[in-house]
């Protein structure tokens, strides 16, 4: 690994790491606009120059061969002169439309122009006009204007999604980004051409003039719309998500996500079930509580449960815990009926869940249909999934139970079931709003942040087990105003039940980085509960 000096701080440089990388990493931020870590180098901004010892003229940062004893100086007036003039030459026909631009507050070319301190402009003729707001495709829109050329869009297409739809269209200042005759921009990955953009030319549709982005909070995130679990930051403002974005993370999601993962954050924010509802008649989730607690010390075990793979490794572990362990209901599975999604070779997965891994490690894998159908038990308990959604004939079945409780976030298919059948709905948490983990298809374990306030009175299901555990006079794990407790008494339990083998405890279960855990041999069980309760 070379050994270089910038700026007169020695650094040891990685096996084939990029000098702008490099310097970041002991502090030194090189402007540049066409670079990126995920894309190849195209060298066309010109912003990232550099000087090195022996070479004349400037050099481009970001296609610089490190090589051993290499000197490179990055703040010398030659080399601030020369990026100010790049700059002006960037800024000749942009258009002064930052109060109204939504990249504005993260956008490089007016961080850079704060930062060199260019404010007096030289041109003295008509700047070139260009279109305004194209629709590239169904999220994508494009302000040709404030475009720099950089080219990220069209490298992320031909490198990434492998569909080619962008290309620069004429030279000069009349070139510009255009989408190639009788195609859209709507591959399954459009929505990264956003992130990459480091401007404010590849706006986000549902999100252009919704928020400024200094208005926004941010919390660490994991995608949970399949078993890949990409990292994400869930900006949210108001209560309200906002908008999702990628996370680098080279072992899972390097650093993209999804169009479906990306738009899938309206269920968090429209549609909750917010209070708690008995017999058809609103309720306090208190009265909530005690009623599905009376019906199910009435059953004595005659109960069927349906747990989610969407649902977190606490809540699961929960639930199990609750009814496996100590209630020894009669059936006890996890299980969906959402199909299938399409899969590729990049990030998307077909299994629509983003915790089916963990399921199978607590042995908990269920058929719905039967768990629904014909379980012949009393009381039936739904937890986090909604099997109407997919097959409403499913509602009939409802009939021959005593109780049917639903404890879901959204007023769904099944949620309107249970009501009309004079059943027990009880408000869930989203994992946008409590700290947990999901554990993805390989078997790694990715911790989640709290971005939100749970409406109503809705609470994550594990915190609920607790609750239910505590209203049934069993012992559990102790009521507490202290997530962070609860986390650690959970993951202690964790252990042995061979979810997360590789953590300690809670605290050790980091956000960028990942928890590997061996795939399962066998189902895995904890102590007082065997898998042929399942379904």
């Amino acid at each position: 690994m070379p050994k270089i000096t910038i700026d007169d701080r020695e650094v040891e440089a990685r096996d084939g790491e990029n000098l702008i990388d490099a310097a970041a990493r002991i502090g030194v931020n090189i402007p540049h606009f066409c670079y990126h870590p995920g894309l190849s180098v195209a060298g066309n901004c010109r912003q990232c120059l550099v000087e090195l010892d022996g070479n004349a003229k400037p050099q481009i940062a970001c296609n610089l061969p490190l090589k051993d004893g290499m000197k490179i100086r990055c703040t010398t007036p030659a080399i601030q002169e020369a990026r100010r003039g790049v700059l002006e030459f960037l800024l000749l026909n942009h258009p002064i439309d930052c109060p109204v631009c939504d990249q504005a507050g993260e956008c490089r070319l007016q961080e850079y122009y704060m930062g060199h301190g260019l404010y007096d402009a030289r041109r003295n003729v008509d700047k070139v006009h260009k279109p305004k707001v194209v629709d590239l495709g169904p999220l994508v829109v494009l302000d040709a204007e404030r475009c720099v050329l950089c080219t990220r869009c069209v490298r992320f297409c031909q490198e990434v999604a492998g569909t080619e739809e962008l290309y620069v269209k004429e030279r000069g200042h009349h070139a510009e980004i255009v989408t190639f005759p009788g195609m859209q921009l709507d591959n399954p990955y459009s929505g990264n051409v956003i992130d990459v953009c480091p401007v404010g030319a590849l706006l986000n549709r549902q999100f252009r003039f919704q928020s400024r982005v200094w208005w926004l909070k941010q919390a660490d995130n994991v995608c949970s719309s399949c078993a890949r679990g990409c990292n994400i930051r869930v900006d949210h403002h108001w209560n309200k998500v906002q908008r999702l974005v990628p996370r680098p993370n080279p072992d899972v999601n390097k650093y993209w996500m999804c169009d479906r993962g990306r738009m899938n954050f309206q269920s968090y924010n429209d549609n909750r079930l917010v209070d708690a509802r008995v017999g058809a008649q609103d309720s306090t989730l208190r009265d909530a509580i005690d009623t599905l607690c009376t019906r199910l010390t009435a059953a004595a075990g005659e109960v069927a449960v349906l747990l989610s793979p969407k649902l977190a490794n606490e809540e699961l572990l929960v639930m199990r815990r609750l009814f496996g362990d100590l209630l020894r209901v009669k059936v006890l599975g996890a299980g969906s009926l959402e199909p299938d999604q399409p899969e590729d070779d990049i990030l998307r997965r077909a299994d629509p869940h983003p915790n089916s891994f963990a399921v199978q490690m607590l042995g908990l894998q269920g058929d719905v249909r039967k768990i629904v159908r014909e379980s012949q038990a009393r009381v039936l308990v739904i937890v986090g999934d909604d099997p109407l959604g997919w097959d409403p004939s499913l509602a009939e079945t409802f009939a021959r139970y005593e109780t049917v409780a639903a404890l879901l976030t959204n007023s769904n298919a099944t949620a309107a079931a249970v009501d009309a059948a004079g059943g027990i709905l009880i408000p869930l948490a989203t994992h946008f709003e409590f700290a947990g983990s999901f554990t993805n298809f390989e078997g790694r374990v990715q911790a989640f942040e709290p971005a939100l306030a749970s409406p109503g009175s809705a609470m994550a299901a594990s915190d609920l087990g607790i609750e239910l555990a505590h209203t049934l006079g069993l012992a559990f794990w102790p009521r507490t105003e202290h997530p962070a407790l609860v986390l650690e008494a959970i993951w202690s339990e964790l252990l042995p039940a061979g979810v997360a083998l590789a953590a300690p405890g809670w605290g050790q279960v980091p956000q960028d980085e990942l928890v590997a855990t061996p795939r399962p041999t066998a189902q895995s069980t904890t102590k007082g509960y065997t898998p042929s309760g399942t379904v």
